[in-house]
């Protein structure tokens, strides 16, 4: 084998050990929404989410603020990865008083998939939420609502 083939080798070889070591570690991965986030809501509409640890580093507590014309709305979020589900949880509270739950897992991507289903009588909307990472202080958070 030339000197190159085994540089590409070593190079493809580590890279598939750095992906398999994220994907196995939600742990690791949910620790990426840690930070200072701008967010485009569409027609020119912003808000910030600001992410820190908790509770030693297994969890994630949000502030996602968006400011309106009248005041300024704000929703508190506690995020954790239950490790015998496999699954993350987003317990949600917002200035309008409502609780939400969002339930997801990561894709072997490294996505975040979450889904939050609220009853409204007799309606059942659905929100389903996929986030990217497109570098380590750049996400995408897509956004589907049906009823």
């Amino acid at each position: 084998m030339s000197r190159y083939g085994r540089c590409v080798v070593v190079a493809v070889a580590g890279l598939m050990m750095l992906s398999a070591v994220a994907v196995a570690d939600p742990i690791e991965l949910l620790m990426r929404v840690e930070g200072v986030w701008e967010v485009d809501l569409g027609d020119g509409k912003k808000a910030t989410c600001v992410g820190k640890k908790i509770a030693g580093g297994k969890g994630i507590y949000t502030v996602f603020k968006q400011e309106t014309e009248k005041d300024t709305y704000t929703a508190h979020a506690i995020w954790s990865f239950d490790s015998v589900s496999n699954k993350v949880y987003v317990y949600e509270m917002n200035s309008f008083g409502d609780i939400h739950e969002h339930v997801g897992k990561f894709r072997k991507d490294g996505s975040l998939y979450l889904i939050r289903k609220k009853r409204a009588g007799k309606r059942v909307m659905v929100q389903k939420t996929l986030m990217t990472w497109k570098g380590p202080h750049e996400m995408v958070s897509k956004i589907d609502e049906r009823v």
